[in-house]
Formats: C-alpha cells, structure tokens, sequence
C-alpha cells in the first residue's frame, strides 16, 4: 500500500510504502526520526462512583524510521531496490513508573535500554534555564539524534490492521536491545 505521509515532521507529503513482514524480532538501524507533534485524542476515565468520564488529552509523540535484516542480514529493500523503512510510534514522556505495579513509559525504557538515563539527566540541566518549551523540544531532539541515529538494535516487529486485507502493514512495536 502506498499513500502520501508527512515523514519527517515538515508538513511536506512525501510517499511512503507501507510493507508488510512476518511478525517477529528483527536486526536494525535506526535511521530517522520526526519532529514532535501534539496528537490529540478522547480519553475514558472511570470515577469511582462507576460513572465515565470523558477528556481530550494530548501526547506529544514522534514516529522513528528503522531499517531491517532479513535473517540472512541482508537489509530489506524496496520495489525500488531502496532499504524500506519500518516506523515505531512514540510518546515524548520521559518518567519512571512510581508503584512498582505499574510501568515505566516507552521512550524511559528505551533510554535505560541505550544506557542514557544518565546522560539525559546531565543535559537536562543544562536545558532547565532555556525560555521556551520548543527551545527544550529542540534540544531533546538533537540529544535522541546525537545519540541514537544509526544505532544498531533488535526490534519486535507487529503487523497493524491484522486480518483487514490490503490495510495491513508492518511496524517496529518495541526496541528489544541495543548493539545488535
């Protein structure tokens, strides 16, 4: 399936190939990442009186673009003979879990598994005394870029849209480790 996606955050249409693998973990790099925008959706919560309550939430989040091995660890290529690109959703929120019962965000798991907890803390505060969120933004970004980008990992691929035929495509669901 290809369709027209803004891919790096600059409000550009580029085409994308959405692809489709077998579930499983894979070896990849990666390659990319967007800008952080503001995704906005309806959140249920239930009081403790049974009733519902309903409240839009917005989450900063980003999309990462991984290429992939083939278990052969040749790089998964195109129709066009391009490595193909696999994106990973995530959410901008950087917090360890406070009850032992529940969990650490993604984008905190990912970090610990990068073994940069540590240095984000440091840079942290030197962002404290900048005068605006974008500038912190910013600076975010270049530290996941710095830090990041053309990584090696193993990831956990998932198929979306599952048993709806022409709309299921992959995506990289989870970093399973670092220096693969």
């Amino acid at each position: 399936m290809v369709e027209n996606i803004d891919l790096d955050g600059s409000g550009s249409q580029q085409t994308y190939e959405r692809v489709l693998i077998p579930e499983d973990s894979y070896l990849a790099v990666l390659t990319d990442f967007s800008e952080t925008k503001p995704e906005k959706k309806m959140q249920e919560y239930k009081n403790e009186d049974g009733t519902i309550t309903k409240k839009e939430v917005t989450h900063e989040k980003q999309r990462w673009l991984f290429t992939l091995k083939n278990e052969k660890g040749e790089i998964i290529m195109n129709k066009e003979n391009n490595p193909q690109t696999f994106p990973m959703f995530i959410r901008v929120k950087v917090s360890k879990a406070p009850k032992e019962n529940l969990s650490n965000t993604k984008m905190y798991d990912i970090l610990e598994k990068a073994d940069l907890l540590g240095a984000l803390a440091e840079q942290q505060k030197l962002w404290s005394g900048m005068d605006s969120k974008e500038k912190m933004d910013e600076a975010f970004q270049n530290f996941l870029k710095d830090n990041l980008a053309n990584k090696g990992c193993k990831v956990v691929v998932e198929t979306v849209n599952k048993g709806k035929k022409d709309k299921e495509y992959s995506v990289v669901k989870n970093i399973l480790r670092f220096g693969a």
